[in-house]
């Protein structure tokens, strides 16, 4: 048979089996096929997720590793406003990054775990006077990059989180040469951004989402005075599912590029 890619998941968000379906989407049945393996962090309690759903269809990191993994995607975390010396799992996930630095040949963080490479690169965590929460458009930076569509260079994407990495520290990165920053708006400043040997990217965006999950977020948040930007919770409309599809399409492509697997 075919090799396939192995494409490990790395799932931090609540209800967990929930949130599953969002990521498996946009890695399973696209042009370069892939394999997806649940992975849970050992030291994280995931106490609103289905313990069973758990126990039966993921496994820690180690485990996921003896048969290789190709590339690895971590995902978003409620951490709200927490810093990263509060976060019951931190160590774990350091020395998951760690191990993928040289074990893994591509690892991609969303929204926090975005904001969690950042930090494992040595990046400093800001935070938003005011969550970031609704659809914005933004445009890729980098004609000719793998992450950049050919097709335009405008895209919608979603934002939801309080969390950010300090802009002029990824300016500084880039100029430096450890950073290529890969795409921005001007609402959430660069928030796709990828290191310069290409083995970790972070979207701190939430390209997974889907109209009904912002549609959630908003229900259950709007006690909080929050409603979306540019999305009318009224008449919701998933403006952004070709850019994401693009998005996860080409970096599994350059994934496959790197290990040999071809759509």
């Amino acid at each position: 048979m075919p090799r396939v890619l192995r494409i490990g998941f790395l799932n931090l968000m609540p209800r967990a089996e929930t949130y599953e379906p969002s990521v498996r989407r946009l890695l399973e049945g696209r042009p370069v096929p892939a394999a997806v393996v649940p992975v849970r962090a050992l030291t994280h309690a995931y106490r609103s997720s289905d313990q069973e759903h758990l126990r039966r269809s993921y496994v820690g990191f180690e485990e996921a590793m003896r048969a290789g993994l190709d590339g690895l995607v971590v995902t978003g975390a409620p951490m709200g406003k927490m810093e990263f010396d509060e976060i019951t799992y931190w160590s774990e996930l350091e020395a998951i990054f760690r191990r993928c630095a040289s074990g893994v040949p591509a690892t991609l963080g969303l929204c926090w775990g975005g904001v969690a490479i950042g930090r494992f690169l040595g990046l400093r965590k800001t935070l938003f006077d005011r969550k970031l929460f609704g659809v914005f458009r933004s445009r890729w930076l980098a004609p000719g990059h793998w992450s950049a569509d050919p097709a335009g260079e405008e895209f919608d994407c979603p934002q939801s989180r309080y969390a950010s990495l300090e802009q002029r520290g990824l300016e500084r990165a880039a100029e430096e040469g450890r950073l290529r920053l890969l795409a921005s708006s001007a609402e959430a400043g660069c928030f796709v951004f990828e290191t310069a040997d290409g083995r970790f990217a972070a979207h701190l965006g939430h390209p997974e989402y889907d109209s009904g999950r912002i549609l959630f977020e908003y229900r259950r948040d709007r006690e909080l005075g929050l409603v979306p930007a540019n999305f009318d919770p009224a008449a919701p409309l998933d403006t952004w599912r070709a850019a994401s599809e693009g998005f996860f399409d080409r970096w599994l492509g350059m994934v496959g590029a790197r290990t040999g697997v071809r759509g």
